[in-house]
């Protein structure tokens, strides 16, 4: 194999694993699944509300999402039209975006040589074609964290000016969390350049992004920190910065573990090469390239310590991203030298081009393997439509329905009701707290009353309560979504009380969406 040969095909490869890992990000969008719990508790806030009411509360069940987010999502809705899709596009529009920026800070601001092919990695990666096909903000967080990125890079080196940074920067803090966390590391390292040049005068664009936070944080935060839902969520998740237990160090593996094992499986070797080049350029970071985003990833620890962010996978869903791009600057490098060295040798070029092949065809495989599986997106197309179809069919007067926590949003989107579509059943007056009300009628109250606490544990008084609601009807179909079935442990707990009363048949399993039948023994 001549150099020339290698080279073309490198760079051919590259092209063709960028457009397959676009089609994968596609292929969602032609399945059309049904929304999950968490993608239908943020429809619902979306879709309840118009825009002029959009955030003047905070959203339903206590989801959380930045406000940006929520107004573009929803002018989606309004431009395409309410569906799956208008409310999943800005999703899969960031992914792109997320593509085009990390290829932009690469090849411009980094000069890697292969930057698309390190994109292209990226584009196979199975963690984000699950996320960009969903109603959530994690995709857009990945963007304009490297928009950030690119900001700080220009202004550092006198591309743009510090008013021009503040003012967009002052921006983007409403449209997405995790930029807030660079933003304040970048600003600190801008800081610190004023008082080395003591120019003081330059304070005053710095008060900007603080003063914008201040008013998004008094505006929109607050309410989400005062939400029993999230603020619980948030405190189990905190990160414990300085341990104090065996139990503090045990979370802390287990949150490493959330934050670098979903996004890059199989691919460790990355997190290595990211760790040494950020070591190495630490200590000549005269342009801050490393600093920043040090500071960063400070900063969000530190205010995950104080519980204002939950270190969860899906909310570090940027990290895997910055580890790409410090992985790539610092593989680029000696991958160029063996290049140089080897490219006289047509056995060790072949070599390398094996090496650079198993590199991608990792995660493609892996996310070909999950596909296939049906657990990045469900291949059985819209599964609570389909149980829906058949109680219309077959559902009598007399039944009864009982929809299970985790479908209720979900049901309700499919159902068309409350979301511009007609209540056509009697729905069931259980699962609800009390029995004066019908499903629909009080979501979040339902909610609320959730079978899991913070800690993991099955609720035993909800079971019961469930059960002798249930119990007291003749026929009744249990509606699931999403549930991952035996492995759902209050569900398990529920079905064998259940069976105490009565048979319960299995009508339908699409995916690990369930459909049951319980009949009351006489």
């Amino acid at each position: 194999m001549s150099f020339a040969r290698y080279e073309f095909i490198i760079k051919k490869m590259a092209v063709i694993m960028l457009a397959l890992g676009i089609i994968l990000h596609i292929i969602p969008y032609f399945v059309e699944h049904s929304l999950f719990i968490d993608e239908a508790m943020v429809a619902s806030t979306i879709m309840t509300r118009d825009l002029e009411n959009l955030v003047l509360i905070q959203m339903d069940y206590g989801q959380s999402a930045p406000i940006g987010y929520l107004y573009i999502v929803k002018l989606c809705t309004l431009v395409f039209g309410v569906s799956k899709v208008s409310l999943r596009i800005w999703s899969l529009i960031c992914l792109f975006g997320t593509c085009g920026l990390m290829y932009y800070i690469l090849d411009k601001l980094y000069h890697v040589r292969r930057a698309a092919y390190f994109t292209a990695i990226f584009s196979l990666l199975p963690f984000y074609i699950s996320y960009s096909s969903q109603v959530k903000q994690y995709t857009s967080e990945c963007m304009f964290v490297l928009a950030v990125v690119i900001l700080f890079w220009y202004y550092f080196h006198a591309r743009i000016s510090l008013w021009c940074l503040c003012i967009i920067c002052s921006i983007v803090i409403w449209f997405s969390f995790v930029p807030v966390f660079f933003i304040v590391g970048g600003m600190l390292l801008v800081v610190k350049d004023i008082f080395k040049n003591k120019s003081f005068l330059n304070f005053m664009p710095c008060l900007l992004p603080a003063f914008s936070f201040a008013v998004y944080y008094f505006f929109w935060l607050t309410g989400t920190e005062s939400n029993a839902g999230a603020k619980g969520f948030w405190d189990l998740l905190a990160f414990p910065l300085i341990p104090s237990s065996l139990d503090d160090i045990v979370l802390i593996l287990k949150m490493v573990k959330q934050s670098i094992g979903p996004q890059l499986k199989h691919m460790c070797v990355l997190y290595i090469l990211a760790a040494g080049y950020t070591l190495y350029s630490w200590r000549k970071d005269r342009d801050h390239k490393v600093s920043f985003y040090i500071l960063g990833l400070v900063i969000l620890l530190v205010a995950s310590a104080m519980g204002y962010y939950p270190i969860v996978a899906r909310l570090m869903s940027f990290f895997a991203v910055l580890v790409l791009i410090l992985a790539a600057v610092s593989l680029d490098e000696y991958w160029h030298r063996l290049e140089l060295k080897w490219q006289y040798s047509r056995k060790k070029l072949a070599v390398l081009m094996s090496l650079a092949t198993i590199l991608l065809v990792l995660p493609l495989g892996y996310t070909v393997k999950e596909m296939v599986r049906g657990n990045l997106i469900f291949w059985h197309e819209t599964e609570i439509v389909q149980n829906l179809a058949y109680l219309e069919k077959n559902k009598k007067p007399s039944d009864m329905i009982y929809v299970y926590w985790g479908a209720q949003p979900s049901y309700f989107f499919e159902k068309g009701f409350p979301y511009g579509g007609p209540n056509n059943w009697e729905m069931a007056k259980i699962g609800t707290i009390t029995d004066e009300y019908i499903w629909g009628k009080k979501l979040n109250e339902f909610y609320y009353r959730k079978p899991y606490s913070y800690d993991g544990h099955p609720r035993e008084d909800n079971i019961q309560h469930d059960i002798e609601n249930i119990k007291r009807y003749d026929s009744v179909y249990l509606f699931t979504s999403h549930m991952n079935g035996e492995k759902d442990v209050y569900w398990q707990l529920f079905l064998n009380e259940l069976k105490a009363y009565g048979d319960i048949e299995i009508v339908s399993v699409d995916h690990d969406t369930y459909l049951y039948h319980f009949q009351r023994r006489v």
